[in-house]
């Protein structure tokens, strides 16, 4: 499991414009595992994160692909629950950090 945060919102890498890496030690960072950042992550890590940024990208405009493939990507009762959870605790801002 990778999980990234975001560094910088205003950059395209961290809008979902582009899946292009190379801005993302300044918009995204690694949060688990601990003190990875892009220069060492492995190929792996790197092309998982890749292989994300690619599909949620494909997907902007097109809710059908998304609903279709999001199980591929994500447990998608965690991702609901999280979403949940941010609701209910109007923790919205919690979305976009992580």
């Amino acid at each position: 499991m990778y999980v990234s945060g975001f560094l910088n919102n205003s950059e395209a890498l961290a809008l979902f414009k582009t899946d292009n890496m190379e801005t993302f030690k300044t918009a995204l960072e690694f949060r688990h595992p601990d003190g990875v950042e892009w220069d060492t992550a492995s190929e792996a890590q790197k092309t998982a994160v890749r292989r994300l940024w690619k599909w949620i990208v494909s997907c902007k405009g097109n809710a059908t692909k998304f609903k279709r493939e999001v199980a591929d990507y994500f447990d998608v009762e965690s991702l609901t629950g999280w979403y949940v959870l941010t609701e209910y605790f109007m923790m919205v801002d919690q979305r976009k950090k992580t």
